[in-house]
């Protein structure tokens, strides 16, 4: 078998990225409510801030413009520091991040999953990852941020 090291850095950047998806334990379990028409609409709004937030920051280097559109559980998780590694590795790995294209939705129960093509460029070869923002519905209605992550595409 071929070592692949674009492989194995993007299961460090998973890693990475996973790390801030695994949050401690609510003291209050949250119940997830149903999508309706406007819920669903507000999510995908709540999605797209967040990920252009995370493309833009990813252009520019600059962490605050991705810091800005974080609910609190993931600014508690993910400061400069952090940013600045998975910029590196993600950089170092697919090229210059280009531009970023939303791809669409999965619906998974009360769960959404809303995802974005970025692209990099790389010795002039085009290469392209799934950014994933997954939304859901809290008590009150509104849409939150319940993770976050990266997964190379096919």
């Amino acid at each position: 078998m071929k070592f692949r090291p674009e492989i194995y850095g993007m299961i460090a950047v998973t890693g990475l990225l996973t790390g801030c998806m695994s949050y401690p334990p609510a003291e209050k379990a949250v119940t997830l409510q149903q999508f309706d028409s406007a819920s669903e609409a507000a999510g995908q709004k709540r999605a797209a801030a967040f990920a252009n937030g995370f493309a833009q920051a990813l252009k520019n280097g600059d962490f605050s413009l991705w810091q800005t559109q974080m609910p609190e559980h993931v600014k508690s998780r993910v400061n400069a520091g952090i940013f600045a590694r998975m910029r590196e590795e993600l950089t170092g790995m697919f090229g210059e991040f280009e531009s970023g294209r939303y791809l669409g939705s999965l619906q998974n129960r009360d769960l959404r999953d809303h995802l974005w093509v970025l692209r990099f460029k790389k010795d002039g070869n085009v290469r392209e990852i799934i950014y994933l923002v997954r939304i859901f519905r809290n008590e009150k209605g509104l849409p939150e941020i319940s993770g976050f992550g990266v997964k190379r595409s096919l």
